[in-house]
């Protein structure tokens, strides 16, 4: 039988009214192209949290999410999720930034794409990676824009992997700390590509990136 959901609907309910107090009280763009105002600032992913907390919410009340119970015996309602905010904004890789944003799609992605098209005989999955984002550009829609961003955005899931393969190098840099630096560069990577594609325009998204030198875009082929 399914358990009463009604507590962690409530939640989902609460954190969606949160969000959209957090996008009419923060200050959630800046101009930088011709009265354009590129934007993937916390505030600006509230937009987005609004929607997806409410409809976890519901999905919660149907019970339809309902995943048994954890190590505590406490009923979980995760099977079915939009988002998952806390994980999002404290990520400390890449894989937890991507994998709690738009929860669903991303597990249709690696269900459907990335498992059909990865190599099994070697760790290397550079490949399959792009094709995957390529496709969940496609997914998203037609400006083109959009294909460069999703293109790229496959350089910091491959360089985080890299980087994780490597973490005894960074052994010496205190917990705390290394986790709220990975939290900042990651961000940060995510909020540089994803500014440019709120713009839609190629033309204005263009200008944007050259505002910046492209230093995010000559980052990030030089860690690749």
């Amino acid at each position: 039988s399914i358990p009463n959901s009604f507590k962690s609907a409530f939640r989902s309910l609460c954190l969606g009214i949160l969000s959209l107090v957090l996008c009419v009280v923060l200050p959630i763009w800046f101009n930088v192209y011709d009265g354009g105002k590129p934007d993937a600032s916390f505030a600006f992913r509230c937009t987005f949290y609004v929607a997806w907390n409410i409809n976890d919410g519901s999905i919660h009340l149907s019970g339809l999410s309902y995943n048994g119970n954890d190590k505590d015996g406490n009923p979980k309602f995760d099977k079915i999720q939009c988002v998952n905010m806390y994980e999002v904004e404290t990520c400390t890789s890449p894989r937890e930034g991507i994998m709690y944003w738009n929860c669903m799609t991303v597990e249709w992605l690696r269900n459907y794409v990335f498992n059909r098209i990865k190599s099994k005989n070697s760790k290397d999955q550079t490949i399959p990676t792009m094709l995957t984002n390529l496709v969940s550009a496609f997914w998203h829609g037609f400006y083109p824009i959009y294909y460069p961003t999703f293109f790229f955005l496959a350089f910091i899931s491959e360089i985080g992997k890299d980087i994780y393969r490597k973490k005894e190098m960074f052994s010496f840099i205190p917990y705390p700390i290394s986790s709220i630096l990975s939290n900042f560069l990651i961000l940060f990577s995510l909020n540089y590509l994803a500014s440019g594609m709120a713009l839609v325009d190629m033309g204005k998204a263009f200008s944007y990136y050259q505002g910046l030198y492209f230093t995010g875009h000559i980052g990030l082929l030089v860690g690749f």
